[in-house]
Formats: structure tokens, sequence, C-alpha cells
């Protein structure tokens, strides 16, 4: 029987360290909300109507929590978008952001790439792939994620 009482187990049970990177978050967060606060985004975005968020799985959990916390703010309303589409209303009014922490993640570039397609203001948030590419080729902002972990 396995009892998580000896540390020994966590090597056995646990061969990536999530457990490291849980117990590393607080400072994650601390260390991203630094480098966010010297990020900003063109004069250009300014004008947007709508945020859409496009990305899978836990590259769109910073969606989730801004998507709910966005009816207590005045802002423009944030949609959270999962998969190969996005809405017919995306257009130059609409702030597009493409998170995907490789920035290969299939659905995330096909959406990012429609967005760019149809003039939206587009930023990219990743470590690098196809995202930092496409941000590189159109000339958008693109937040860096650096996590070693």
């Amino acid at each position: 029987m396995i009892t998580l009482d000896r540390h020994q187990v966590y090597e056995l049970v646990d061969p990536s360290c999530l457990r490291n990177r849980i117990a590393d978050l607080p400072d994650q967060c601390w260390h991203a909300w630094e480098k966010a606060l010297t990020f900003s985004l063109p004069a250009t975005y300014a004008h947007v109507r709508s945020v859409v968020i496009m990305g899978m799985g836990g590259s769109a959990i910073g969606g989730d929590l801004i998507s709910g916390l966005m009816p207590f703010e005045k802002g423009p309303p944030v949609i959270v978008l999962q998969g190969y589409d996005i809405p017919s209303w995306v257009g130059p009014d609409t702030l597009a952001i493409a998170s995907s922490y490789s920035g290969n993640t299939e659905e995330t570039v096909a959406m990012c790439q429609d967005a760019i397609r149809r003039g939206a203001q587009v930023m990219a948030i990743t470590s690098g792939g196809k995202l930092a590419k496409l941000s590189n080729d159109y000339n958008f902002p693109l937040f860096n994620v650096e996590y070693c972990g």
C-alpha cells in the first residue's frame, strides 16, 4: 500500500514534479504580474468593443477568470473561445488574444489566423512556436511566457 506520508513516494506517483510547480504558484503569479505591468498594447487597440480569448485547456483558464470578473468592471465583454472557429462578428473592433503555452496548439493557431484575416486587433500570449512566428510576421504584440519548472 502506498502512503503519502513517506516523502519517497512523491517521486514515484509524481515523476514530473507537479507538486513543486503548484507550490511555486504564488511566485509565478507575482512574476507574471510584474511582467504584465511593463507590457502595453498599441494605442490603436484602445477602441475595441469586445474581447475574445482563444485557447484550449489550461491556456484558456486565465480567460475564464477574466470573463467571470468583467461583469464587475467597466469594459468590453470578454468571451473565451475553445475550438477552431471564431464568431462571425469578430473584426476590427475586437481584441483577439491567442493563448497557447507552446504556441503550437492547432485550434488556437487556426483561430488566430482567422482573427488576423478579419482585421481584429490581435495579440498572443505564448512561449514561442507558431503564434510567436505569426506575431513576428504580422507585427502584433506578443506577451512572452517564460516558465522553467
